[in-house]
């Protein structure tokens, strides 16, 4: 009888297409998905990649980064630090966030297609 490794399950990219069909993509945007505490943050840091952080964001705004009571700030200043770097046109930009709902992911969609970048799911 073949013995079953458990391995633990690897993170897996999804590309999301282009921004537009007729201009070129400036970069990427690259939003991990999944609940907390699955791996989003160790995947960042164990590959050097310094994302833009919702956790970070609620340490450096609330000297917390588990106070979940400011959400629509926190989520506000991730998107506004992430358009300054589009704007910057900045080719690879991470997103460490849960994102688990299409409506959680949508603004990030909607930023990619005013700045002309591709769209990349990591989960």
């Amino acid at each position: 009888m073949p013995k079953t490794a458990t391995a633990k399950p690897r993170p897996r990219s999804v590309h999301l297409g282009p921004a537009s069909k007729t201009t070129k993509s400036k970069g990427k945007i690259i939003l991990a998905v999944g609940l907390p505490g699955s791996g989003k943050s160790t995947y960042f840091a164990k590959r050097g990649i310094h994302p833009l952080s919702s956790d970070m964001l609620r340490l450096w705004l609330l000297d917390d980064a588990t106070n979940q009571r400011h959400q629509a700030q926190v989520f506000a200043a991730l998107r506004r630090l992430l358009a300054v770097r589009l704007s910057l046109g900045m080719a690879r930009n991470y997103v460490d966030a849960t994102s688990l709902t299409p409506s959680e992911r949508r603004p990030y969609f909607r930023l990619a297609l005013r700045y002309g970048y591709q769209m990349e799911a990591i989960y």
